[in-house]
């Protein structure tokens, strides 16, 4: 074969990869959706073992509490970077949520434990304890918005808190988690969570969502889910959780698995 003829079938065949190419740039394959919060698969954590809730103390010298029928809220505020948007045009969501706690925490029965965890990262600012008030709203007010949702890690470190308490009770009295939100949880999506938390103990999980209507915490027959789309609403919300009630007597018992 001479040169000549050589040199046209090297050029075909640039010619046939360069078509190629230009046909899958302007033709790429189709692209999955995004999942929303809601068809994300849920997060399966096996939170809870096998055995009655709350498990047995294996600590020793476990200071029990006096009053074993003491209601516990435990607060996990979003302080993610989206809650520095505005909210209703009026103030960034972040300082329209402080206001809110600290009306939530001034309407609190003096005689309920009260905690406070924000994130990202995910930390306690204030354990579980009464007479704690004004220690609460100090700790609001250094909440500052960053980072990401990390939802489902704060869930599960919220059912430890309050399972830890209802040893403290021998599983009597009331258990909420009060979750404050904007936005999809940035580490899966908390639905299995929030419901192996709720049918495997009586922790009740109210979650407001700030400016949000579809959430993945929105379970109706698992969590309470109320939104929220003004500064107003938000204080309304809290107060709600105030005032809900478990509508019978829970008894450690009925969570015997």
């Amino acid at each position: 074969m001479n040169k000549n003829k050589l040199g046209t079938i090297a050029a075909i065949g640039v010619v046939a990869v360069l078509m190629i190419l230009k046909d899958s740039n302007e033709n790429p394959p189709p692209q999955s959706p995004v999942p929303s919060s809601q068809s994300r698969k849920a997060v399966v954590t096996n939170l809870i073992p096998d055995g009655p809730w709350p498990p047995a103390i294996q600590e020793a010298n476990v200071l029990m509490e006096a009053d074993p029928v003491l209601t516990n809220y435990y607060v996990i505020f979003d302080a993610s970077g989206s809650m520095n948007e505005l909210v209703a045009q009026q103030l960034p969501k972040i300082e329209a949520g402080k206001q809110a706690l600290v009306t939530f925490a001034n309407n609190l029965p003096e005689d309920a434990n009260l905690g406070l965890l924000t994130f990202d990262p995910v930390r306690e600012l204030l354990p579980l304890g009464r007479g704690n008030r004004q220690a609460f709203i100090g700790s609001v007010s250094q909440i500052r918005a960053k980072g990401r949702t990390p939802l489902v890690e704060s869930i599960v470190t919220g059912y430890r808190v309050l399972t830890e308490q209802a040893q403290r009770q021998s599983g009597y009295g009331r258990y909420v988690l009060v979750i404050v939100t904007d936005g999809a949880s940035s580490d899966g999506n908390p639905a299995g969570v929030a419901m192996e938390v709720t049918r495997e103990s009586p922790i009740e999980v109210q979650t407001i969502g700030f400016g949000v209507a579809d959430h993945a915490l929105n379970l109706p027959g698992v969590t309470q889910y109320v939104t929220a789309s003004s500064p107003k609403a938000l204080i309304d919300a809290l107060n709600q959780v105030i005032a809900s009630e478990s509508e019978s007597f829970i008894d450690p018992s009925d969570f015997q698995n």
